[in-house]
């Protein structure tokens, strides 16, 4: 009986919904008839049902030898749509059964005919006309003619001509072009935030090549893996940057001191036909992180990317007088629309200064001195802004895209509530589909729990399949699959893994359609919009930035310390549970050897912010590692042996700020910001936290400097810089005033 069981199993209670279960299924197969009695008649009537016992019921009830079916439902939780959707799905798979009862449930049909006309055919009607045949350079040499002498680049203060940057352009393509650069062939970029890194990316295109972005904040060994992998022949640099480059098989050029040898060159555009140069083939290549313990290669060609950009500029048309501000790493796709989408406009590229993307205080300053009109953030990021600066006041803005993370509904309201009058938009795409495949415009009015990632841009189809490849229902979770245009081809020199995620199209009518699997869950609306529900697998978006956590695995397990390990995400940041191998059971000396040998591998967002020792994972009836069972203790609690306290005011402050940043009760001089959680995103928060103190230090202090003592050392020495260089320019204007005053033939003006 159903008491015994709940006094059995001893569920915990709520209100809100019955123990043990919470859908119910009910046959009523006694027929109710009329009955008669001497003098008495007895007829059944229908009530309402006003009350849900459970959340979901489905009662069935035999009449005149047909079957009734009715279904009760909190409407707390349901809309009544949403039932007459389930409704209809239901009968869709009873009429699939009688019609095929030896098929597996799995393989029975679920959705209308009209439900799936919509999902596969009524949603994805995108067909548009754009320049098929055109690469992406040609895009800006269209600008050049209609604004030859409008400002194209500005970084700091220094600025480039659309005619300039065109002729520097070309005459460094056709240097490349004499060093035996081809379509398809990989030319690398390692380079700083700079006009030079604008002009270099151009002319690589221009060239006929691909352009290879790779941060100089790699790891050695990670950047001679991408260089190797991607038989990249040519990198182009700049002078201060050429030491740190690997040894390798590759000719090294740095752009800033190449003049002389440049200016013998044309300043004539490439001709593309003479190349060979065809929209098909590629304009960069992108790696990601890889779950094989590799980063992958994405190849992108330029007709996706053309598709994208001239879908934005007719969405959101910029004209001459925007001011587009670039400050996404070129090694992240979303800084692809930031290059290429201004100059095809018209607009002004404003490039942010190196580790400028880090700091609110910087951008919120940049913002106003330009008059930035366009800029994109992650959430979190954005989020970092409407915190720390006046965000409102920044009356240039006139449109914010998101993208990378999941934009929450909480982060829409903060945005509305900062008073700005600029627009927010929110995109969706995997660098393997041309940057951005779905977009949702944040004004519009949502009662969903999420905000969408929205419709699908021009000349892409997106579908929503369960795992055998058939479209679910409208309002039904499935995996996110991605047709049309802007599709990569593959990942360089990966086959197999390019066959595992780019699948022919298993849908009727699509011969030879080629879709990518996202591995993101996502569902469509009866509105005909898309809402998204995280992934099917351990890939994480951390501040934007994708990890494989595979990937981090395999790198600690091939250290030989580690025998078996699981990395999560955790309060935005990477934990990593492990178990040592035998006579490496110190949890202090695993967590050193770990992080020396990944700081060697790996870029420093994919740095596990602290390590677990367990004497085994836990694992679930089938053998694989229990993640929700895995404990919650915090390896910031286990202090370090040799607690060092404050020694001065700087360093009474700066643990202070660090105590409530990272939510420590005691922070000492020898502590490591990151070690104890500190992340990207939280180094904005605590230069906010600082500058309210009076220390105004860069973010790339904290990078260079995250021990505690050292920050302090920094922030000392720049400290006196400032109060040096104010001294100086009081006194050489005191001597200015002494200098007119003794001598009425001279004044010193300063």
């Amino acid at each position: 009986p159903f008491e015994a069981l709940v006094e059995a199993l001893k569920p915990e209670r709520s209100l809100s919904h019955s123990p043990l279960f919470q859908v119910a299924f009910s046959l009523h197969n006694t027929e109710q008839a009329a009955m008669t009695l001497p003098g008495l008649t007895f007829t059944p009537l229908a009530q309402a049902t006003t009350t849900a016992h459970y959340e979901l019921e489905l009662h069935a009830q035999e009449v005149g030898g047909t079957i009734q079916l009715g279904w009760v439902y909190n409407s707390d939780l349901f809309e009544a749509d949403t039932i007459a959707r389930l409704a209809d799905s239901f009968r869709v798979l009873l009429e699939g059964i009688v019609a095929a009862p030896a098929t597996s449930i799995a393989r029975l049909p679920l959705a209308s005919q009209q439900d799936l006309q919509k999902v596969i055919h009524h949603f994805n009607q995108t067909a548009q006309a754009f320049s098929e045949n055109l690469c992406v350079h040609q895009l800006f040499e269209q600008a050049l003619v209609r604004h030859p002498d409008a400002i194209a680049v500005q970084y700091e203060e220094m600025t480039l001509s659309y005619r300039l940057l065109n002729e520097r352009a070309n005459q460094l393509a056709h240097y490349l072009r004499s060093l035996g650069v081809q379509p398809d062939r990989v030319v690398a970029l390692y380079m700083e935030r700079s006009i030079e890194m604008v002009l270099a990316l151009y002319a690589v295109m221009k060239a006929g090549a691909a352009y290879l972005p790779i941060d100089p904040d790699h790891p050695a060994e990670r950047v001679r893996y991408m260089l190797d992998d991607a038989q990249a022949d040519i990198v182009l640099t700049q002078a201060a940057l050429q030491a740190a480059l690997p040894d390798g098989a590759y000719r090294v050029l740095a752009v800033d001191a190449l003049a002389d040898t440049l200016a013998k060159e044309s300043t004539e555009n490439p001709d593309a036909d003479a190349i060979g140069l065809r929209a098909d083939h590629l304009a960069y290549v992108i790696y990601t992180s890889g779950s094989t313990g590799r980063p992958k290669g994405v190849m992108v060609p330029h007709r996706g990317v053309v598709n994208r950009i001239e879908w934005m500029q007719r969405s959101y048309p910029l004209d001459s007088q925007d001011r587009v501000l670039q400050k996404t790493p070129y090694s992240f796709d979303v800084s692809v629309w930031e290059f290429i989408w201004p100059l095809m406009a018209g607009a002004r590229l404003v490039v942010a200064r190196a580790q400028g993307h880090r700091d609110p205080r910087y951008l919120e300053d940049t913002i106003r001195h330009h008059g930035i009109t366009i800029l994109h953030f992650v959430p979190s990021m954005l989020a970092q802004m409407l915190d720390g600066s006046a965000w409102g006041e920044l009356h240039s803005v006139r449109r914010v895209f998101c993208s990378g993370e999941a934009l929450s509904k909480n982060h829409v309201a903060h945005y509305r509530a900062s008073g700005t009058r600029a627009l927010l938009h929110n995109l969706y795409g995997p660098t393997e589909a041309s940057i951005d495949v779905s977009y949702w415009d944040c004004a519009q009015d949502h009662d969903g729990a999420t905000i969408p990632i929205g419709r699908p841009i021009q000349n892409l189809r997106l579908y929503v399949l369960d795992p055998l490849g058939q479209p679910t229902p409208i309002g039904v979770f499935g995996q996110l699959h991605i047709g049309g245009v802007g599709l990569a081809r593959g990942y360089l020199n990966r086959p197999e893994l390019t066959h595992e995620k780019f699948m022919d199209n298993p849908l009727q009518g699509f011969a030879g359609d080629i879709l990518y699997k996202t591995g993101d869950l996502a569902r469509w609306t009866a509105g005909g919009y898309l809402e998204f529900a995280g992934r099917i697998d351990h890939q994480v978006k951390l501040h934007g930035l994708r990890i494989e956590l595979e990937e981090i695995e395999a790198q600690l397990l091939g250290t030989g310390l580690i025998k078996d390990c699981v990395v999560v995400a955790e309060d935005a940041r990477l934990l990593a549970y492990v178990v040592a191998t035998e006579g490496n059971a110190q949890a202090d000396d695993i967590e050193r050897l770990a992080k020396d040998h990944l700081r060697r591998v790996l870029p420093a967002y994919m740095m596990p912010a602290g390590f677990i020792v367990l004497d085994a994972l836990p694992l679930s009836a089938n053998g694989k590692v229990d993640r929700k069972a895995l404990p919650k203790g915090d390896p910031r609690s286990r202090r370090k042996a040799g607690y060092v306290a404050p020694r001065n005011q700087i360093e009474q402050q700066l643990c202070e700020v660090w105590q409530e940043v990272l939510k420590l009760e005691r922070v000492g001089i020898y502590d490591n910001f990151f070690e104890f959680g500190g992340h990207s995103l939280l180094v904005m928060t605590l230069l906010e936290r600082l500058r309210r103190r009076g220390m105004n230090i860069e973010a790339k202090t904290v990078f260079v400097a995250p021990v505690l003592a050292d920050m302090a050392v920094a922030i000392t020495e720049q400290n006196a810089s400032v109060e040096k260089a104010a001294a100086l320019v009081n006194g050489a204007g005191d001597n200015a005033n002494a200098r007119a005053q003794s001598d009425d033939t001279e004044t010193v003006t300063l």
